[in-house]
């Protein structure tokens, strides 16, 4: 019964899944991305949504606690997802592991250890996930680029050390994303440039974020993806969000400093979008995550007051069948609906 509620919840979450003009059927959980879908897309009508308000959601749960124990995280992980097949998975990043939890947060299982080896992790930088729960890792470190089975089975690398703006060549790999389509992007912090691939790894095209298109100029901190074929970029120093097309063409600054609605002081790498179009940002500095829609609209803010006040974040995800949202507090895991 377990197996089939989880099939269950990996066809609801596939049906979320879209770019563009297209809805993609792709392969059941457990089968491996040939980086194109099991069924050709068919074209269909796309209607973007634009919330104009949002409420904030409530607190329900924490899971997790600081050391470096099964189901333990230490300060400073650097990332988390919620995959298909139903479990979350964390970057513990100073224990050198993924953690990956169920649901409910309980403990699953975990992978990694310091090292420059394939299945080894110099600095942990962030993780994304496909839609065939396949787990994504940057190595800011090791300059390294992983691809793992939803069991921690390497499935593909790449990546070296460079300054040059060459697909697969990192100064500092800094964030990763996945698309509706499979395909992959690669933030440099350093060259400040995104890179991006097909699911297989295979080069596709890259583009500058550093103020040829009016955009970032200093530090991009994070990177996510919508379902309609946008990329959003966070310009921490700066203090807003980019948009872009997923080819890389500009198309609005969101957010600007200060601690007002709708402003970010030091946002960090938590972003993401979810299917009624709302953006979440980890507006660090102001101790508050906010919400916009995809044009850049302030819609609400939330976790700095009441019992439950948000501390030490950095990253958050959410389940896009239920809207659960997780954020990675210091060495805890808290859940709001």
């Amino acid at each position: 019964m377990k197996y089939f509620t989880a099939l269950m919840l990996a066809a609801l979450f596939l049906t979320q899944i879209s770019c563009g003009s297209k809805n993609y059927s792709v392969a059941p959980v457990g089968v491996q991305s040939t980086s194109t879908p099991a069924v050709t897309p068919t074209a269909t009508s796309t209607v973007i949504p634009m919330p104009t308000s949002a409420t904030p959601p409530t607190y329900q749960t924490t899971f997790s606690t600081y050391g470096t124990g099964n189901g333990q995280l230490q300060n400073g992980s650097m990332g988390i997802c919620y995959a298909p097949n139903g479990n979350i998975y964390v970057a513990d990043t100073n224990n050198s592991r993924i953690e990956v939890f169920d649901s409910t947060g309980a403990y699953v299982s975990q992978w990694g250890s310091s090292g420059t080896g394939l299945n080894e992790f110099g600095t942990l930088e962030a993780i994304a996930v496909d839609s065939y729960s396949n787990i994504w890792t940057v190595d800011s470190t090791n300059y390294r680029i992983s691809k793992f089975s939803p069991t921690g089975t390497l499935l593909t690398h790449w990546g070296s050390y460079g300054e040059s703006l060459t697909g697969g060549v990192y100064d500092v790999p800094r964030a990763i994303t996945v698309d509706s389509a499979n395909n992959v992007y690669v933030m440099d912090g350093a060259t400040m440039c995104v890179q991006k691939f097909d699911n297989s790894g295979t080069f596709k095209t890259l583009w500058r974020v550093d103020g040829a298109y009016n955009t970032l100029e200093s530090s991009p901190d994070g990177i996510c993806s919508d379902n309609w074929g946008n990329i959003y970029v966070v310009d921490q120093q700066n203090c807003h969000v980019e948009k872009f097309t997923n080819t890389g063409t500009f198309v609005c600054t969101i957010g600007s400093n200060g601690s007002g609605n709708g402003q970010l002081n030091l946002p960090s790498c938590g972003i993401c979008v979810d299917k009624k179009g709302c953006l979440y940002v980890c507006d660090t500095g102001n101790g508050r995550i906010e919400e916009f829609n995809t044009n850049g609209a302030y819609l609400c803010q939330w976790g700095n007051t009441g019992s439950h006040t948000l501390y030490a974040f950095d990253y958050l995800c959410l389940n896009p069948i239920t809207n659960m949202i997780y954020v990675v507090c210091g060495g805890t895991v808290m859940d709001f609906l």
